[in-house]
């Protein structure tokens, strides 16, 4: 049921997606827990970290929020490019699913921030199909995984 909710795109199924991530991260919103990998190397996360002084409630909050945005983000590239033959859902409902499913998961940890930059740069290697000389995206790809990886460092991996 809940699938072929999603299945489809009307203006109402954008509040009922973050009403139901609000459901999937009911126990961090009320109790929030300790903050994982304060004690981060990257230097872009230890700012953002420090930028928001420690506080457990405001980065909670935009966890919240940089998950929801994540999700419709993955969403439109997925409906932009064409991978799904309609448009749908069902591939922002997936992420906050798995993004959402543990207690530790549903915080602020340095995976969220590197995942917009991952996204900006699957744009990039999606445009590059088109283009006959691609090195532009090609570049902008890896300067964004660069990016990505000042927040999360395993993630320089994708430049390979």
């Amino acid at each position: 049921m809940i699938i072929r909710f999603f299945n489809s795109s009307f203006p109402i199924q954008y509040f009922l997606l973050l009403l139901f991530e609000a459901i999937l991260w009911i126990g961090a919103l009320i109790n929030p827990t300790e903050l994982i990998g304060l004690e981060s190397i990257t230097p872009f996360y230890n700012l953002l970290i420090q930028g928001f002084n420690f506080n457990r409630v405001n980065l909670l909050i935009l966890a919240f929020l940089l998950t929801y945005f994540n999700a419709l983000f993955l969403n439109y590239i997925v409906i932009e490019f064409g991978l799904l033959p309609r448009n749908t859902l069902l591939p922002a409902f997936a992420f906050i699913l798995l993004m959402s499913y543990s207690p530790e998961t549903t915080n602020f940890y340095p995976v969220l921030p590197a995942i917009f930059f991952l996204l900006l740069s699957l744009i990039n290697v999606f445009k590059t199909y088109s283009v006959k000389e691609p090195y532009y995206y090609i570049f902008n790809a890896s300067l964004f995984i660069g990016i990505a990886s000042l927040f999360y460092l395993p993630i320089i991996i994708f430049v390979i």
